[in-house]
């Protein structure tokens, strides 16, 4: 499941807890309750400027191309674990994301700092 998925999911699992709870005889339909979660997660969205969170990426690769490009043998290339920071924002009147990734690990190895003196 992508960043998406995870959080239109946990988005459901709030609201759905966040309604107030009614006797039996009160209760919301199904219609009631997917057009409230729609509306939220409409809203939720048209406010959202940014996410961040930490990714973690298996990166196996396999390619085909050899010397020349001739190769039709299917090599496979190391794979790699990375882990990075990831960024998501919308700019102001936009109408999708931009992506940013910060690596800071691969293959449980930290890359080192890079500062300016």
């Amino acid at each position: 499941m992508g960043i998406a998925g995870r959080n239109g999911a946990i988005l459901l699992a709030a609201l759905l807890t966040a309604l107030p709870v009614r006797g039996a005889a009160q209760e919301p339909s199904l219609q009631e309750v997917l057009s409230r979660v729609a509306q939220y997660v409409a809203d939720f969205h048209s406010r959202l400027s940014g996410i961040v969170a930490e990714e973690r990426y298996h990166q196996e690769v396999k390619s085909t191309a050899g010397f020349g490009g001739r190769s039709t043998v299917p090599v496979l290339l190391p794979r790699k674990d990375l882990a990075s920071d990831l960024l998501f924002i919308r700019p102001f009147s936009a109408d999708r994301y931009i992506e940013f990734r910060d690596v800071f690990e691969a293959n449980g190895v930290p890359f080192a700092i890079v500062t300016s003196d």
